[in-house]
């Protein structure tokens, strides 16, 4: 992915905000595809052609972060990674294959298949599964729940391990270590 906040001059920006701004691209508005394809509209009229979806989020960051665009000088936006978790609700149909190793006094395979199925103790999933074929599925609830800036990360995990460092050395002086 190219990294847009590098690859126009002052000069295009101000020409990228003031397209977007009279094109109507409001960025106050929920992003989704309607927003994209108003973006679409706008900077095919200048050469510019998104490549990414998250190149959407550039120029809406560029015409939000400059509301004083003619006689101030340009802000960037930057571009910056996040985890993002999201929970989904999946349902699948698929065919596993579960190994068990047990043991029996039967020397028949047919008793042994019997006393696997039969016995109300016997549960397939306590088994080591070999096998797992998905052969439909289905997605709904998709939720976020959860983002985090990696370079915030990053600074927490830092915290923290410079915390436990202090726990070692407590730990250690009340051992006697």
């Amino acid at each position: 992915m190219e990294d847009l906040s590098e690859k126009y001059d002052e000069r295009t920006l101000r020409l990228i905000i003031e397209t977007l701004l009279e094109s109507g691209v409001e960025y106050n508005a929920e992003f989704d595809e309607d927003m994209c394809d108003e973006i679409d509209d706008a900077l095919k009229y200048i050469g510019i052609e998104p490549k990414h979806w998250e190149d959407y989020g550039f120029y809406i960051q560029l015409i939000k972060i400059n509301p004083n665009y003619e006689t101030e000088r340009i802000i960037v936006p930057s571009l910056s990674k996040y985890d993002v978790d999201i929970n989904v609700t999946t349902y699948e149909t698929a065919l596993e294959t579960w190994r068990h190793s047990i043991h029996s006094y039967f020397n028949s395979k047919e008793l042994v298949k019997q006393q696997v199925t039969n016995y109300s103790d016997y549960s397939f999933w306590e088994g080591k599964m070999i096998y797992r074929e998905v052969y439909d599925s289905s997605h709904e609830n998709e939720r976020v729940t959860n983002i985090v800036k990696v370079e915030d990360r990053n600074k927490k995990w830092e915290i923290d391990l410079s915390y436990q460092k202090v726990i070692d050395k407590v730990f250690c002086l009340c051992m006697g270590y």
